[in-house]
C-alpha cells in the first residue's frame, strides 16, 4: 500500500493500493485459497481514513493456519494511520483566527503534532474548588469573574474530580448571591446527584470548559457549534498544521463468539487522531478506569478494538493523540499479546483487557492468556482523568510485565472488577517487573497498582513504584497508595516490590486472605534504582525516548478566584 494514489493501481510493489477497501477485498478473495499468510505492506506516509478499517468474519477466515500481517515496508519509515482532517482557510476576526469546520464535532485538536488546550477557566493544569447542595441539586463555588456562563445550544461544561471519578456536567443555569456562584445542570447530568454514592464530600476540584470567554491563551481553542466555527487565539499561516479528529476508531477486528478471528499481526504502525464528542443527549459520569456509570454496557471507542479473536499480536506500534481509549481487547480475546508499543497523549485509558464488565455467570466469554509487556504508557487520561494506564476486567491468565508507565492522573495498573469476594473468571494474573512513576497525580483513592475482587493465583511481584502521593487537587482523606488491594481482593501474592517517594506504600481495604505478610520485609524505600530489573527490557529501552515530562498535574499554585 501507498498513501499516494496511482492510476491503474493493482496492489503490486510498483502500483500499490492506496485504498484500504481494495486491500480488504483482496483479503476476502484470498482467505480460503490455502495460503499460509497474507502480508499487507505499508509504505511510509499518512493514510487518512474517513471510516474505520473493519475486519470481521465476512472478510477474514477463522482458519487456524492463515496469518494476516500488517507491517511497514521499511521499519525505519513508520506508516501513519490517521483519523484526522486538516483545517485550513483561517481568517482573522478581531483577536481570533476562525475557520468553518462544517458539522464536525470534537473535543481535541492538534497543531504541528501537539495537542492544543480546549478553552477553559482556570487555565489548564489548575483547578477551582466547589461544594454540593444535594437538596437543590446544584454546585457552589466562590464568585467567578464571568457574567454569562449559560449557552443552551453549546453548554459550558463543569468538569469535576469526584475522588476517583470524573463527571462532565453541562451548565443549565448560573446564579450568584454576591459572594458565591451557583450552578445547575442539564437534566441528564443531574445523575451526578443520584448515582454517585459518596454524597458528603465537598471542596472538590473542577475546571470550566467550552466558552469563547475562556479563550485567552495562545495554545487554546474553542468550537462554536451554533455556527460551526473553530476559534484559535494564535495561528501562523503557512507554518501551522491544524488537525481535527473525525472518526472514533481506526481498526476494528470483530470475530464471532463461535468463530473467533485468528492470527492477525499489527506491527510497526502509528495510529493517531481519533475522536470522541459528548453531545447534549449523552451523560458522562465516569467511575474509575473511565467506566461510564450511566451506560449499561461500555462504549467500544478506541484506536484499535478487538473482539472474539485469538492469536492476535499488536507490537512495536505507536498510539497517540487519541480522543478516547488506546487499545481495547473487548471480549473473548485469547492467546494474544500487546508488546513493545508506545501509548501517549490519550484522552482515556491506555490498554483495556476485557471491557464487558460482566461476571462469569453472564454467559459471556472473557479474555484470557494475554501478554501485555514492554509497553511505554504516558500522559493518558488527558480529558478523562479517572482513566488508567492498563485496565483488566473479568479476565484471567493476563501477564502484565516489564511495562513503563509515567505521569498518570489516576491508577497505573488496575486488575479486577466487581468489589466482590465471589468466584468469577478473574484469576492467575501476573503484575511483575513494571515501573510506575507519578501515578495518582490528580485523582484520589487509587494506586500505582490497584486490584479488586477475588482473584486466586494473582501475583504482584518485583515492581518499582516511584513518586506516588496525593496532589493538592485530590482529597487527602482518600489516599494515593503504592499498591492498593481494594474490596474483595483475595488470593493475591505481593512480594519483592520497591518504592521511592511513595507516602502510603500499601493499603488493604476489605481485602482478606492475601499473601502479604511474608513479603513485607521486601518492601524497600529505595535510594537508588540502579540495581532493579524493572520497566522495559533491553530490546525495548529505546522507546524511553518517547517519554516527555508532562508538568501539569502537581502544580503548587492555586489560581486565585477573582471577584467582580
Amino acid at each position: 500500500m501507498s498513501p499516494s494514489f496511482l492510476s491503474n493501481e493493482n496492489g503490486s510493489i510498483t502500483k500499490p493500493y492506496s485504498d484500504f477497501d481494495k486491500v480488504i477485498a483482496q483479503i476476502q478473495a484470498l482467505k480460503n485459497t490455502g495460503l499460509d499468510s497474507i502480508e499487507i505492506i505499508l509504505k511510509g506516509g499518512t493514510y487518512i481514513l474517513t471510516k474505520p478499517i473493519i475486519l470481521d468474519t465476512s472478510i477474514v477466515s477463522h482458519n487456524d493456519s492463515l496469518k494476516i500481517i500488517f507491517r511497514p515496508e521499511n521499519p525505519l519509515d513508520t506508516p501513519i494511520i490517521s483519523g484526522g482532517q486538516r483545517v485550513t482557510d483561517f481568517f482573522r476576526t478581531g483577536k481570533y483566527y476562525v475557520a468553518n469546520v462544517g458539522n464536525k464535532r470534537f473535543r481535541q485538536i492538534y497543531r504541528n503534532d501537539s495537542a492544543l488546550v480546549r478553552a477553559g477557566y482556570p487555565d489548564k493544569c489548575n483547578y477551582l474548588k466547589l461544594n454540593w447542595d444535594y437538596t437543590n441539586k446544584r454546585a457552589m463555588t466562590n464568585l467567578l469573574p464571568f457574567d454569562d456562563l449559560v449557552n443552551k445550544e453549546n453548554p459550558v461544561e463543569l468538569i469535576v474530580q469526584r475522588l476517583w471519578s470524573c463527571h462532565i456536567l453541562r451548565i443549565k443555569d448560573v446564579s450568584t448571591d454576591g459572594q458565591n456562584t451557583y450552578f445547575t445542570f442539564l437534566n441528564k447530568d443531574n445523575a451526578t446527584f443520584t448515582i454517585w454514592p459518596i454524597k458528603n464530600i465537598n471542596n472538590e476540584s473542577f475546571r470550566l470548559e467550552n466558552s469563547l470567554a475562556f479563550l485567552d491563551e495562545n495554545n487554546e481553542w474553542y468550537l462554536n457549534t451554533e455556527n460551526d466555527e473553530l476559534y484559535l487565539k494564535s495561528y501562523n499561516e503557512g507554518k501551522d498544521k491544524i488537525i481535527i479528529p473525525v472518526i472514533d476508531s481506526l481498526l476494528v477486528i470483530w470475530g464471532a463468539k463461535d468463530k473467533p478471528i485468528n492470527n492477525i499481526i499489527i506491527r510497526g504502525i502509528r495510529f493517531c487522531y481519533t475522536n470522541w464528542f459528548l453531545d447534549t443527549s449523552e451523560t458522562y459520569i465516569a467511575n474509575q478506569a473511565n467506566i461510564n456509570l450511566t451506560l449499561p454496557t461500555q462504549p467500544s471507542l478506541a484506536a484499535v478494538i478487538v473482539k472474539n479473536a485469538k492469536n492476535m499480536q499488536i507490537d512495536n506500534c505507536m498510539f497517540e493523540h487519541l480522543g478516547y481509549n488506546g487499545i481495547e481487547f473487548n471480549t473473548n480475546v485469547t492467546s494474544s499479546s500487546i508488546s513493545g508499543n508506545v501509548l501517549r497523549d490519550i484522552a482515556g485509558d491506555g490498554i483495556i483487557i476485557d471491557w464487558t464488565l460482566s461476571e462469569s455467570n453472564s454467559g459471556l466469554p472473557h479474555c484470557s492468556f494475554i501478554s501485555v509487556d514492554n509497553n511505554l504508557i504516558t500522559n493518558i487520561g488527558t480529558d478523562c482523568p479517572s482513566s488508567v494506564g492498563i485496565f483488566v476486567g473479568y479476565a484471567n491468565n493476563i501477564s502484565i510485565e516489564h511495562n513503563a508507565l509515567f505521569d498518570l492522573p489516576y491508577t497505573g495498573i488496575s486488575v479486577g472488577y466487581g468489589w466482590s469476594n465471589k468466584t468469577t473468571t478473574i484469576f492467575n494474573n501476573k503484575i511483575d517487573n513494571n515501573y510506575i512513576n507519578n501515578a495518582m497525580a490528580l485523582m484520589s483513592d487509587g494506586g500505582g497498582i490497584y486490584t479488586l475482587s477475588n482473584q486466586p493465583g494473582t501475583e504482584i511481584k518485583n515492581n518499582f513504584l516511584e513518586n506516588i502521593n496525593n496532589s493538592r487537587w485530590s482529597n487527602p482523606d482518600f489516599k494515593a497508595v503504592g499498591i492498593y488491594l481494594d474490596e474483595g481482593s483475595t488470593g493475591i501474592n505481593v512480594t519483592g516490590n520497591s518504592f521511592l517517594n511513595v507516602g502510603d506504600i500499601m493499603k488493604e481495604n476489605m481485602a482478606p486472605d492475601n499473601d502479604i505478610n511474608k513479603s513485607l520485609n521486601n518492601y524497600n524505600r529505595m535510594n537508588s534504582s540502579s540495581d532493579m530489573t524493572y520497566g522495559l527490557t533491553e530490546d525495548y529501552k529505546q522507546n524511553y525516548q518517547y517519554y516527555q515530562k508532562v508538568p501539569c498535574y502537581n502544580e503548587d499554585v492555586l489560581i486565585p478566584q477573582k471577584k467582580h
